[in-house]
């Protein structure tokens, strides 16, 4: 994949580019989120109300050796290529760089880490979970073995808990002390779903540092819907071309017939993609 889509050049991320109809219906709910942001753009929003295309470009890039895909653009209007690479030509709703897209994925994958561990946390307080902690919280290494038997919690989370059990003298102290815990975790979920970002993306209005709502509310509309077809286009190949492809079966053969195969057929190819 990597070959074909990129030719190893991981310096300009892999696109994918969907054109979806925008009905009457979702035109005038669009509109009308729109004017709650930006009011003094009203001509612009205006001018939507004659449109019935909505385009979305997704992106792939890399981060610290992880793989992931994000929003580049978001726009009213068709899909067209510029210079080998996609946009949509219209009226932008949403542009974000790679390099703003590396702090969100960051901010993300942190998000999820910190969910992951009060889950965790909030099933050490069922059923009889406390009652073998509490047994256990005097020795710091058989309360983390009983941490790590019943739950999956990184260590940093395991040290909190231990903090905390150390002072709790019933069962009833130490629920309570969990609680204490996944309340601290929520904390930081709830911050860190309204850092800014310190690079800036294009929305409807101007530059931004928070994703716009409207941009949440258009991904998920759209990503419920099941796609029909996937089509990618390729330019036809040339005499030359084909003419070699069949010189390199005959080598590869080491014959003098050849046999009539896709590997040497002259018309474009069409895949999903």
């Amino acid at each position: 994949m990597q070959e074909e889509f990129t030719n190893r050049d991981t310096g300009k991320p892999l696109q994918i580019g969907i054109e979806f109809e925008l009905s009457s219906e979702l035109n005038v709910e669009l509109r009308e989120k729109l004017k709650s942001e930006a009011p003094h753009l009203e001509q612009t929003i205006a001018e939507i109300a004659s449109e019935n295309t909505v385009s979305f470009i997704v992106a792939g890039s890399i981060f610290q050796g992880s793989g992931y895909l994000f929003l580049q653009q978001i726009g009213i209007g068709h899909l067209e290529e510029k210079n080998g690479r996609l946009t949509v030509s219209g009226i932008n709703v949403l542009g974000t760089s790679e390099a703003v897209s590396a702090e969100l994925f960051q901010n993300y994958t942190t998000i999820c880490a910190l969910k992951e561990d009060l889950e965790g946390v909030q099933r050490l307080g069922e059923g009889d979970n406390i009652d073998y902690l509490m047994r256990r919280k005097e020795d710091p290494r058989m309360f983390r073995m009983e941490i790590n038997r019943r739950v999956s919690l990184r260590r940093s989370i395991i040290t909190r808990l231990e903090s905390r059990a150390i002072s709790a003298g019933s069962a009833e102290e130490l629920r309570t002390a969990l609680s204490e815990v996944a309340a601290d975790i929520k904390n930081e979920v709830e911050s860190l779903e309204r850092v800014e970002t310190k690079g800036q993306m294009l929305g409807f209005a101007g530059p931004t540092r928070m994703p716009p709502g409207y941009v949440h509310w258009l991904a998920t509309r759209y990503g419920r819907r099941t796609v029909v077809h996937l089509r990618e286009t390729k330019e036809p190949i040339g005499r030359g071309e084909a003419n070699l492809l069949l010189q390199l079966k005959v080598r590869r053969g080491r014959t003098g017939k050849i046999e009539f195969s896709a590997a040497n057929d002259p018309r474009p190819s069409r895949r999903a993609c």
